[in-house]
């Protein structure tokens, strides 16, 4: 097995490997403003068939590399997305779909540089860049792929270019706090006062 690490960090932007044992493999650092090249990851993903690695760039674009991170395409789009999942012969996307909304799109890997972009799911956008980027994600399980989302604090499964409800989240005061949350940042409170303002997030899945 491998483990794959994202390292953001102020002026760094890289997906490095290690073996099962904690020893580096390989990094994958393209920084710059060229082809082949990003200037910032949001996110990645890894296919289980095949080992490739799928990461989601900025500007709009995802970049494909072999298991052993030897580049072998990279694929442009229109609007930025933050979340990626591959997924039988596409891809599954997450990202802002307008300016006032945000949403999940499927891409079905046809060869092509600019592949048709299909909508599968639009919410619309009532928080702030980094809950948006932050807040939402594609999970695996076993041979799963979920996906959850602040916007509607639901659970979905991924199927072929189509999301399926799993679960609705509810939690106390869930109506005044998403209210509250969309005029204000809880930064902005004291440490002391965030807490009553946290969202719960679902971090994993896993099936039984």
């Amino acid at each position: 097995g491998r483990w794959y690490l994202l390292d953001i960090d102020e002026g760094r932007s890289v997906v490095s490997t290690f073996d099962d044992k904690g020893n580096p493999l390989n990094i994958v650092n393209r920084m710059g403003r060229g082809p082949k090249e990003y200037l910032e990851l949001a996110s990645f993903d890894v296919c289980p068939k095949t080992g490739d690695l799928y990461l989601c760039c900025y500007p709009p674009k995802v970049m494909v590399f072999d298991k052993d991170l030897n580049f072998k395409r990279e694929i442009a789009f229109e609007n930025p997305y933050f979340g990626v999942a591959k997924c039988d012969d596409g891809l599954m996307l997450y990202g802002f779909t307008s300016r006032d909304s945000v949403g999940v799109d499927y891409v079905k890997l046809d060869g092509s540089d600019k592949p048709a972009v299909k909508p599968v799911k639009r919410w619309h956008r009532d928080s702030n860049v980094a809950e948006v980027m932050g807040d939402n994600s594609f999970m695996r399980a076993d041979k799963n792929i979920y996906f959850y989302t602040r916007h509607c604090d639901s659970l979905y499964r991924v199927d072929v270019a189509s999301l399926s409800l799993v679960a609705a989240i509810d939690y106390p005061n869930r109506k005044a706090i998403k209210e509250y949350r969309k005029n204000h940042s809880i930064y902005d409170l004291p440490l002391a006062e965030r807490g009553q303002y946290f969202l719960p997030r679902v971090c994993s899945v896993m099936e039984r």
